[in-house]
This record gives C-alpha cells, sequence and structure tokens, in this order.
C-alpha cells in the first residue's frame, strides 16, 4: 500500500465512523455535545484540509469526554 492508498483508507475509515456517529446521535436533542461532535465530525468529510487541523482535537474530544 503505498501513502496515497493508505490516506483514502484512512478517510474512508473517518468518514464511515462520523456517518456511524451521526446515525447513533440522531435522536438526542440538537445541543447535545455528542451530538455537536457527530455534526462537526461530519462536515470535516467533506472538507480537504480542515481535516489534519480539526480531526485531531474531535478524536481527542471524543475520547476525554466519553472515556
Amino acid at each position: 500500500m503505498n501513502d496515497q492508498e493508505y490516506l483514502n483508507e484512512c478517510r474512508a475509515q473517518f468518514e464511515d465512523f462520523a456517518r456511524t456517529l451521526a446515525t447513533r446521535t440522531a435522536q438526542l436533542p440538537e445541543d447535545h455535545p455528542l451530538r455537536e461532535l457527530a455534526t462537526a465530525a461530519q462536515a470535516l468529510t467533506g472538507a480537504e484540509g480542515n481535516l489534519y487541523d480539526e480531526g485531531p482535537a474531535l478524536v481527542v474530544r471524543l475520547f476525554d469526554t466519553y472515556p
């Protein structure tokens, strides 16, 4: 697997995670922190450059808030 294939695989996994998280939190109130996290993660799936800037902070927030 070359670097581009690895990048594509990582992006696909993140998109799947974001989609699953959004589906599982859809019934929560809109101002619930976990639903806000899901919305932010889904917003990153379409952005090219922001994934590296904002993605790690979202993952840290997930594990800090919901260990």
